[in-house]
């Protein structure tokens, strides 16, 4: 045989040999019908990628909010243990008073549990500088915060430096003051859901709550708490009022100087209209010790109160058939309006940073954004921070509809310094951190108890501190990370009553 056929058998039995060895292991490879051996899927899928079946977890969840949010979480919880079987959530509902203690010590202890409410009194910046909190732009991409009520997520209080580390479960806009009132006991004095629906100057306030008083032989005829209130009563009705009559000064402070102006006529006009309701003995007896839960009670018992000035987030307590909600009434009866920029108390979760559990934190997150948004405007007890929910769930409730239509009418965005400069937030926590030892609260408090004689002069002297302090705190945080100056909080554009929008 020649060198050149021996080669080509050569050729011809090699390449039959694979054959034979590829047929061989194709009669041997799994098919959908035919499950693999162990041996044979080892080759097929990498070991490494197949999923361990997934182990008991426990998340850790510490709440500091009293009902109704607490009855909705409970229902969360249950729904979402049965939806996951695997993840037990163990609740710590900690009193509200002893939160932040708790709260102080865990940090301390570097124990902190999976998912918190949020501290009140630790400044978000403070959370992140000690390195204590996620960032949830996982959960919370742009076209999610689109979704969301203007104001949700704020530079500063919710977010900082672009990242979200709050997770809302409300709308941010609560604090509505509104006059809540029996509606027997108007009708018995001749009164209209539809006459108190009109904006009612202070004087016609006083003269329906003293007709009802006496048609209905009433002891009292407002419920009121001054006790742990001062701050809602300054913050909410005191400034809501004042706004009838110098719009120009949202929340005591004015956008076109970039000052404070706590001495503004409005606010002394508010302050004396409560003064005088207390002075001619329209409010409960010792009021101004007492308790909004304890205030509200009498209210509900439907004997000896016709009003009572409560906020949104004691509407799950009434019955639409029996309880009515008006606005505020004004000095003039002019139109007044409660300004909004993101910037108030945020009711909200924050996640453990050091979480050995980020994905079973994530998945219930989502869940109870899914189910509590929901299930809070469906009773009719708490609206949702998602616009979308808002305004496709449906609630049997009437005053719940009713108060809906009032906040949207009511809130007005104004502008936020901290979303133009991230800077401006060093202001912030310099003034609340140094703000002077006498306040508006503490001057109304002492007017109302007959303290203080001369309003106009004690609130002159608190406009007058507060400037000095907020000055200090420009110069301060200048000083400390420049640039920043008053012209920061110089907002020329803004008009009171209309929404603004951030350029």
């Amino acid at each position: 045989m020649t060198k050149r056929n021996l080669l080509l058998a050569m050729v011809v039995i090699l390449s039959l040999s694979v054959f034979l060895a590829a047929c061989s292991g194709t009669k041997n490879e799994p098919t959908a019908s035919s499950p693999a051996s162990p041996a044979s899927s080892a080759s097929v899928k990498p070991a490494e990628t197949v999923k361990k079946p997934q182990e008991p977890v426990t998340l850790k969840i510490w709440y500091r909010i009293g009902r109704p949010y607490r009855d909705m979480l409970t229902t969360t919880i249950e729904r979402f243990q049965k939806a996951n079987p695997l993840i037990t959530i163990e609740v710590n509902d900690i009193p509200a008073a002893q939160y932040s203690a708790s709260m102080q010590a865990a940090i301390a202890g570097n124990s902190l549990p999976d998912l918190f409410m949020n501290d009140l009194t630790i400044t978000l910046q403070k959370m992140i500088q000690l390195d204590l909190l996620k960032d949830l732009n996982d959960i919370f991409p742009p076209a999610k915060l689109a979704e969301f009520i203007p104001g949700t997520f704020t530079e500063g209080v919710t977010m900082l430096n672009g990242k979200v580390y709050n997770v809302p479960q409300r709308d941010p806009r609560p604090a509505v003051p509104l006059v809540y009132y029996n509606k027997e006991m108007i009708a018995k004095a001749g009164y209209t859901e539809a006459d108190l629906d009109k904006q009612l100057t202070y004087d016609q306030f006083i003269e329906i709550v003293k007709k009802t008083k006496e048609a209905n032989n009433l002891k009292y005829g407002i419920a009121v708490s001054g006790k742990s209130d001062l701050f809602w009563f300054h913050t909410a009705y005191l400034n809501a009022m004042s706004s009838s009559v110098n719009p120009e000064i949202s929340d005591g402070f004015n956008y076109s100087t970039g000052q404070y102006v706590y001495n503004n006529p409005g606010l002394v006009e508010a302050m004396k209209f409560f003064k005088k309701l207390d002075d001619e003995k329209l409010f409960l007896p010792n009021w101004l010790t007492m308790s909004n839960g304890e205030i509200r009670q009498p209210f509900l018992d439907g004997k000896d109160i016709a009003f009572t000035f409560q906020h949104i987030e004691s509407t799950w307590l009434f019955d639409s058939n029996k309880i009515g909600v008006m606005n505020i009434p004004t000095k003039d009866g002019k139109p007044f309006y409660i300004p909004f920029n993101g910037a108030g108390d945020q009711q909200s979760w924050q996640v453990n940073k050091k979480t050995k559990h980020p994905e079973e934190v994530k998945k219930f997150i989502e869940f109870f954004m899914e189910d509590t948004f929901k299930s809070g405007v469906e009773k009719g007890w708490v609206r949702s921070p998602v616009i979308a929910v808002n305004t496709t769930v449906k609630t049997d409730s009437q005053l719940f509809n009713k108060l809906t239509g009032m906040i949207d009418k009511l809130y007005k965005d104004v502008p936020n310094p901290r979303t133009a400069n991230e800077k401006l937030i060093d202001v912030y926590t310099e003034a609340a951190a140094k703000k002077p030892s006498v306040t508006v609260e503490n001057v109304f408090y002492g007017y109302l108890a007959g303290q203080i004689p001369d309003l106009q002069a004690a609130l002159d002297k608190v406009n007058a501190d507060t400037n000095k302090v907020w000055d200090t705190a420009i110069e301060t945080a200048n000083k400390k990370n420049p640039p920043v100056s008053k012209k920061d909080f110089v907002f020329p554009s803004w008009k009171p009553f209309e929404n603004y929008k951030s350029k």
